[in-house]
């Protein structure tokens, strides 16, 4: 025989394991469970079911309450609502979810719903005597100021925009006159360059008088270095130490040394 457990939900999270339930059971509502030993394990795990989901093939095997665990710690009318299980009266009415243990009981209020019903009893204390709070007065208050400034500001912006269609041209025609004053330089500049200069073309006289001075500076020239010839043969030269048997045959050789004639 398994056994069985009572206590109140502890955290909401758990859902009812009975056959046609799977709902959630809510924090602090009484719950029955059926131990299992799992392999492995060496305590039972709990399955657990709302209170009219214990099902009749389970109120057969559980006859008393000394068969659940818990049962002392429960409300008197919770130890009531389990007898009346075990009799059959909650089989499947579905009614009671949600009710039962201290899920029956009001929540309290949170903190934030505290603070939020308190500055609500400050806003109506401080109303004056017609019930109007003062935050509606100086919204109220606030309205014509708003008018009033919205309505002065429209002719500045006015104002403002005719100003600047004014400016416009004058704008246009500064950019024009900064644009015509940057391109005076490059005008000058083009006009300051000088024209290319076309080669003269040769005439006839030109190429003959070339022609000319050419052929007398080769004869000037042939004619130095036949006076230079003449000039080193008959300047004095040394003697060859070979003298008569001297074998070589050279020019350089024979315009350096003197040699005397062979016999």
């Amino acid at each position: 025989m398994p056994p069985y457990k009572l206590e109140y939900a502890k955290s909401g999270r758990a859902k009812c394991q009975g056959p046609q339930c799977k709902e959630t059971i809510a924090k602090g509502e009484l719950r029955v469970g059926t131990g299992m030993m799992l392999p492995g394990m060496e305590e039972y795990t709990f399955k657990w079911r709302h209170v009219c989901c214990f099902t009749k093939r389970q109120l057969k095997a559980a006859t008393s309450t000394d068969q659940f665990e818990g049962y002392d710690e429960l409300a008197e009318k919770d130890q009531q609502m389990i007898k009346d299980m075990l009799e059959g009266k909650y089989v499947d009415d579905r009614s009671i979810i949600g009710k039962t243990g201290k899920a029956s009981e009001e929540a309290p209020a949170s903190p934030k719903k505290k603070a939020a019903a308190k500055k609500k009893r400050a806003d109506d204390d401080a109303g004056d005597g017609d019930g109007e709070k003062p935050a509606k007065k100086a919204k109220a208050a606030a309205k014509p100021a708003a008018k009033e400034t919205k309505a002065a500001a429209k002719p500045a912006a006015k104002e403002t925009k005719a100003a600047a269609k004014k400016e416009e041209p004058k704008a246009v025609e500064k950019k024009a006159a900064v644009k015509k004053a940057e391109a005076k330089p490059a005008e000058a500049k083009k006009a300051a360059k000088p024209a290319p200069k076309k080669p003269k073309k040769k005439t006839v006289q030109d190429e003959t008088s070339s022609e000319t001075s050419s052929t007398s500076s080769d004869s000037s020239s042939s004619s130095s270095s036949s006076s230079s010839t003449s000039s080193a043969s008959s300047g004095t030269r040394e003697e060859c130490k070979y003298g008569a048997k001297c074998f070589r045959l050279n020019p350089e050789h024979l315009a350096k040394y003197k040699h005397p004639p062979k016999a």
